[in-house]
């Protein structure tokens, strides 16, 4: 994810797009991984609208934002909006997600 980031960041989407597939795909075969999942998401979501892919964009984000909030449940309080204000991929996946998706009701 971290090629695809910078790729996509330097407006290269014809080759950070396959980058963000690639790892969206690892990812998805192992099912998540404890570091860096919320920058996947991201990658292969901003690679994908970038694309056009509207319609696989938005799903890549709802599935983000959902396991992003998924995870950030099983901590205490203070340790949540940590997790989630203070993470720098995960304030900008959900921030993405919402610009994108609309604000969740229920944070």
């Amino acid at each position: 994810s971290v090629l695809a980031r910078i790729r996509l960041d330097r407006g290269e989407l014809t080759d950070g797009k396959p980058a963000a597939d690639e790892a969206l795909a690892t990812l998805d075969s192992l099912g998540g991984i404890d570091s860096g999942e919320s920058d996947v998401y991201l990658a292969a979501a901003r690679a994908k609208l970038g694309a056009g892919e509207e319609t696989s964009g938005r799903a890549v984000l709802k599935r983000g934002r959902d396991r992003l909030r998924a995870r950030a449940s099983r901590l205490g309080e203070a340790q949540r909006r940590t997790f989630l204000e203070n993470v720098a991929a995960n304030v900008a996946l959900l921030a993405l997600a919402d610009a994108t998706l609309g604000p969740e009701s229920a944070k």
